[in-house]
């Protein structure tokens, strides 16, 4: 008998999607709020059975929608799942470790530079150049998720689990590690925005962002991950994503998202949360090939 091959039902990156959800799942029965469960524990619930449903279709009825569904469903529940590690990451800690960070910004450079920097740049050209930064950094996710679907289809699904995993690393650590960074521990109420890309980051933040994921900075790291994916695969743009990753290290400091230590954990955990989505990427692919 041949056994049976979980390949045959889910891919690479189902598999490591599926697995963050169970393992969410079940630490959601350790919130201590009353009540404060049933909303992460429900949409656990409905996102693997959509998810599910979305496997289920590919498999039975194939087409280009179902394929694109099936690639890019991951990409749509990471911007979500990132804010709503809110609701569960005070299961180990009760309290965020913000008191410590701003204390150890403090140490570092004797004056806390998410406060200082846009006290010093308030010029409306330099607050626009630091949001643009900022908000184009929700469009390289996509952005290379899609390069890779329709110009790397052969290296496509090992770029999108290297990207979503890296995610759901750093998710990991929001969870294990609460902190809310400035905006929400140091500001007393949200700041007044001038300019359209300051607004169109207050709105993103309205509807994406939560008092979580501070430390480390997953926008700096995420960059970091980028940048070794445009030299791997796509060396014409390698350029221009260092660039706006260089930006985007001063942008999560001067918009009050991250503290500087926040930056500077983001780049020293990107290699390391590199290696180990490249390493469980060969342990997911042995997995799959199982037979049960």
């Amino acid at each position: 008998m041949d056994g049976f091959r979980l390949k045959n039902i889910i891919n690479i990156v189902d598999l490591v999607v599926i697995s963050y959800l169970l393992d969410t799942l079940f630490l959601s029965f350790f919130i201590r709020e009353l009540g404060a469960w049933l909303q992460p524990i429900l949409f656990r619930l409905i996102t693997l059975v959509g998810i599910a449903t979305i496997i289920y279709h590919d498999k039975k009825y194939p087409s280009r929608f179902s394929r694109f569904l099936r690639y890019f469903y991951p990409v749509v529940l990471i911007s979500y799942i990132y804010g709503e590690t809110a609701s569960i990451n005070h299961i180990f800690f009760t309290n965020s470790f913000d008191n410590i960070l701003s204390h150890l910004e403090y140490s570092f450079f004797g004056f806390q530079p998410s406060m200082e920097f846009s006290a010093k740049f308030p010029q409306l050209w330099f607050s626009e150049l630091m949001n643009f930064s900022y908000f184009s950094y929700y469009l390289f996710t996509a952005g290379f998720a899609m390069a890779a679907y329709f110009l790397r289809k052969e290296d496509s699904v090992k770029i999108l689990y290297i990207i979503i995993n890296s995610f759901l690393f750093y998710y990991t650590i929001f969870i294990i590690f609460p902190s809310e960074g400035p905006q929400y521990f140091l500001l007393q109420s949200p700041e007044e925005t001038h300019g359209f890309f300051a607004s169109l980051v207050s709105l993103a933040q309205k509807i994406g962002e939560a008092p979580t994921g501070a430390f480390p900075s997953s926008h700096v790291g995420m960059m970091v991950i980028f940048s070794w994916i445009s030299a791997k695969y796509f060396p014409r743009i390698l350029a221009l994503v260092l660039l706006v990753s260089i930006l985007i290290c001063f942008a999560t400091v001067y918009i009050k998202a991250h503290y500087a230590i926040d930056v500077i954990a983001g780049i020293i955990s990107a290699p390391i949360i590199l290696f180990l989505a490249n390493k469980f990427y060969k342990i997911s692919q042995t997995i799959l090939e199982e037979k049960f």
